[in-house]
């Protein structure tokens, strides 16, 4: 693999998340590798469509005045009840996938199982901070992380030898 794109990779990762680089690390080397250059190229494609750097942009820079409007402070209360619906939502797919990982092999049970559990946490403050989650990057402390980490360590260990659940079909149609 070329060498200068996987460090490339790797120091998009490390600044554009660091919980998603923490997760990544407790993959085996050649998942991890794909993993990063999985994240690199996601990040990327969305800098170009949002015209962004890392996924950060000033309000003033957005590319045109419905996201101008959207950034203005006002619409905050509007916006925080959208996420929270949205944050909802997902919970159903947080709580299946959780049922994929006796699928994996252990070590990447243990990623996913931990990137689950941060990323979850990162919702939940959302939708406790409501319209105050837009004044600051939300994320979790390190001592979070490490109890996210002991959570989906737990997760990954009692996963082995279970069956995988059958995924529920609702989860899986389009919304009315």
């Amino acid at each position: 693999m070329n060498e200068p794109l996987v460090k490339h990779a790797a120091a998009t990762i490390q600044a554009g998340s660091k919980s998603f680089a923490t997760a990544a690390r407790l993959f085996d080397a050649r998942t991890r590798r794909s993993a990063i250059m999985l994240y690199a190229w996601c990040r990327h494609c969305d800098d170009v469509i949002d015209s962004q750097q890392l996924g950060f942009a000033h309000a003033q820079q957005a590319p045109d005045s419905a996201a101008r409007q959207l950034a203005d402070p006002r619409h905050r209360p509007a916006l925080a009840g959208v996420a929270a619906r949205l944050i909802e939502t997902a919970e159903p797919y947080y709580r299946s996938a959780l049922g994929g990982l006796p699928a994996l092999p252990l070590r990447s049970a243990w990623a996913i199982a931990t990137a689950h559990g941060v990323y979850r946490e990162i919702g939940m403050k959302v939708k406790a901070q409501g319209a105050r989650a837009w004044e600051h990057r939300v994320s979790t402390s390190k001592g979070e992380k490490l109890r996210l980490l002991a959570q989906g360590t737990r997760l990954a260990l009692s996963s082995r030898g279970e069956k995988s659940d059958p995924r529920p079909a609702y989860l899986w149609q389009r919304p009315l």
